[in-house]
């Protein structure tokens, strides 16, 4: 496949899977990253056995309540800024929930259940809603 046809499938400009290609973002934007792990689906259990197939749950491991939430959040294209005004927090909350540094109160689950699901509550000690 050329750059010019993963392009058109991806949606995203060649310079930018360019740059992704040779490493020379210091971030890659969960909008980029979006785009190119579902082309890579098919393929990815056969170069990655251990990974059981799914790409997001490969690079990061649903485990606490903060890798739940990226990877639901790169799931979904969404940037941490977005996710909070989503969720009607601050950007540096996103940071510390994903960073296991706090966990979200009542009313933010609420929230968080409603756009996601309740795949996080088991990361929740006797937490109840």
């Amino acid at each position: 496949m050329t750059l010019e046809q993963f392009s058109q499938i991806t949606g995203l400009a060649r310079n930018t899977i360019a740059r992704v290609e040779r490493d020379e973002t210091r971030h890659v934007d969960p909008r980029i990253l979006g785009r190119l792990l579902p082309q890579f689906a098919s393929r990815f259990k056969e170069a990655f056995p251990e990974s059981g197939g799914d790409p997001y749950d490969f690079l990061i491991p649903p485990k606490t309540l903060g890798a739940w939430l990226k990877n639901q959040r790169l799931r979904l294209g969404m940037p941490q800024k977005n996710l909070a005004k989503t969720l009607g927090v601050h950007a540096y909350t996103i940071i510390r929930y994903e960073s296991n540094r706090t966990k979200p109160d009542k009313s933010v689950r609420r929230r968080l259940r409603a756009l996601l699901g309740d795949g996080f509550e088991p990361f929740l000690e006797r937490a109840t809603i």
